[in-house]
């Protein structure tokens, strides 16, 4: 096997569209670690400035669970 189509990618070196997909995914799901572990940490905090970072982090929570469901809604397909 070519270590080209390990990676993801073609015989001409592109990234395909199925890796770039694939790393997308990755860093959606880093992000949303993070944003839960920052969640539950200033959660934990009882002052006014880690609130504020409480409802921040919160808040990219939702929008990055957002984005990972739109990674993951298979496209549909067009009728001729």
């Amino acid at each position: 096997m070519n270590p080209m189509e390990c990676q993801g990618r073609g015989a001409a070196g592109k990234v395909s569209r199925a890796a770039e997909i694939r790393a997308k995914r990755d860093k959606i799901k880093l992000g949303l670690a993070l944003c839960l572990g920052a969640t539950v940490v200033t959660g934990l905090v009882s002052s006014k400035t880690s609130r504020r970072l409480h409802v921040a982090a919160g808040a990219a929570l939702v929008g990055l669970s957002a984005w990972h469901h739109l990674l993951y809604t298979p496209k549909k397909k067009q009728s001729p």
